[in-house]
């Protein structure tokens, strides 16, 4: 009860619905992952060109090798487990994304 009356209290004076709050903290939630990878992205990108430079040999295809996994890592973030290093987690997207043009 107190619960649903504190909601009605802020949709009232902030003029929020619950929906509009939800987006908000969607946002929110976004901002901070965002935040959140860019900082793994700039102590991993190193690590992952090296690996995408041995792989494909010039470094115009290692950059596009290295953006194709960092986006790949981005969209299938909740899959990774913690089991290893985000720079191991991400060659190893690296290493795959080469193979599948390989073959």
């Amino acid at each position: 009860m107190f619960e649903q009356s504190l909601q009605d209290y802020h949709t009232r004076e902030t003029g929020h619905s619950r929906r509009a709050i939800a987006r908000e903290e969607d946002a929110f939630l976004a901002a901070k992952r965002g935040t959140a990878f860019e900082i793994l992205y700039r102590q991993s990108a190193n690590t992952v060109f090296h690996v995408a430079r041995r792989m494909m040999r010039n470094k115009e295809n290692a950059e596009g090798v290295m953006q194709e996994s960092f986006r790949l890592a981005f969209i299938h973030l909740k899959s990774f487990k913690g089991d290893s290093r985000f720079s191991t987690w991400l060659s190893r997207i690296a290493i795959q994304r080469f193979l599948g043009e390989t073959a």
